[in-house]
């Protein structure tokens, strides 16, 4: 009997931790599958409440702001991590404050439902200084300020 419960025991254990090891797997799957959708970098989209980025990844705090021109204003703050460019920012900041945003190959199309017109167009600003849209490789860095405008 005793030689029966320990092969019981020993078959709930095996069968226990590959039901975890395919969980921990599928959930891993998951999260880089709406990453990709998302078009940004797992590694790169991290919040100050991450479990998946070791705080020792940190590298700053960067700061971006939509103004959507009829003094709508939202303001979000997040961490960044070595590599992180305007682009990742953009998806995080969106993410977080459930705005869409839409780009066309290079070009930001729209944020929020307003979209790139003659009369209005998005800019985007980094530590007040005036970018070009195609600018999403650059990195942030420490103490960034990002701004999209709306004007």
């Amino acid at each position: 009997m005793n030689d029966s419960y320990s092969k019981i025991l020993l078959s709930i254990a095996v069968i226990s931790g590959l039901l975890g090891i395919w969980y921990v797997t599928y959930q891993d799957q998951r999260a880089s599958l709406e990453f990709s959708r998302l078009g940004v970098n797992q590694e790169l989209l991290l919040s100050r409440d991450s479990l998946r980025v070791p705080p020792s990844s940190i590298i700053g705090t960067v700061e971006l702001q939509f103004d959507f021109g009829n003094g709508e204003k939202r303001r979000f703050e997040g961490s960044i991590v070595k590599g992180m460019t305007l682009l990742d920012t953009l998806y995080g900041a969106a993410e977080a404050g459930k705005i869409e945003v839409v780009i066309n190959g290079n070009k930001l199309a729209s944020i929020g439902g307003l979209k790139n017109e003659k009369s209005q167009a998005w800019s985007i600003y980094r530590n007040k200084k005036k970018i070009s849209t195609n600018a999403w490789g650059i990195p942030v860095l420490d103490k960034d300020e990002v701004l999209l405008k709306y004007e």
